[in-house]
């Protein structure tokens, strides 16, 4: 099957360059992409319509084969833009979702007029000990600088500066995002600017069928909230992590 994928690909760019472009993007995506089963994305989806909440401006900064903003098509109206690194995926995306603007390019290229300006950003996002570089990032406060170290804990700084105030995050990510102690200064910058609504730990097996692999992921939904005064009891435990005596593994407060 992966000669057939190059033997299609060399079979259907203009040159040589071109072929070795989408094979190099292939690769640069392999450790950050774990495809998401459409039944939790839809999941997501109509649990915000059930509650009554209207979506206008929705992103997906990660958006893969666009599962997320799929799950939005039944919403007439609504703005979507997804970003997708990967050039082949991209190029597919644009394809099934032709009334999306769908970016090729990574997330961090978004232009500042987006600020302030989602109702919602949802997405599987990528994990990793990945740096991403963010002009606008190293001019802002020093938790802002030191989250493009990690590309998850970008995502989240990032995707909540892209919301209006009391617009809903919910990401799906790897677990360390909430068990590491050393992400504790990300979650309480979280916890600062906005709500915690929800934090809901996800089976290992929940990627076999789609990405083929195990992988321990968290859903985590987020209101965005600057103007907050007081975390509460369970947004205080989100911020903490601690160390279990059996395992010697650190798991997230909340989660006890």
């Amino acid at each position: 099957m992966v000669v057939e994928l190059h033997q299609v690909i060399r079979d259907n760019t203009l040159s040589e360059k071109e072929y070795k472009q989408y094979f190099a993007s292939i690769k640069n995506s392999v450790l950050t992409a774990f495809y998401t089963p459409p039944e939790v994305v839809q999941t997501i989806a109509d649990t915000i319509r059930d509650s009554g909440i209207t979506i206008n401006r929705f992103l997906d900064p990660s958006a893969g084969m666009g599962e997320f903003p799929k799950a939005f098509d039944s919403d007439n109206g609504v703005e979507k833009i997804s970003f997708e690194k990967d050039i082949l995926t991209a190029k597919i995306l644009s394809h099934l979702h032709t009334d999306d603007k769908v970016k090729i390019e990574g997330f961090e290229t978004i232009e500042n007029r987006y600020n302030n300006y989602f109702d919602m950003v949802s997405s599987n996002i990528p994990f990793g000990e990945i740096s991403v570089f963010d002009a606008s990032f190293m001019k802002q406060d020093k938790l802002h600088r030191e989250s493009t170290r990690t590309i998850h804990n970008y995502f989240f700084v990032k995707g909540i500066d892209s919301l209006r105030e009391g617009g809903l995050m919910a990401f799906i990510t790897s677990q360390g995002v909430m068990n590491s102690p050393s992400n504790e200064p990300v979650r309480k910058w979280l916890i600062d600017n906005t709500n915690l609504v929800s934090a809901i730990r996800l089976p290992n097996n929940l990627f076999t069928d789609y990405a083929g692999t195990e992988v321990g992921s968290d859903l985590i939904v987020l209101q965005k909230n600057t103007a907050k005064e007081k975390p509460n009891f369970w947004e205080e435990l989100f911020v903490s992590s601690s160390l279990h005596r059996e395992t010697e593994t650190y798991n997230n407060d909340y989660f006890y």
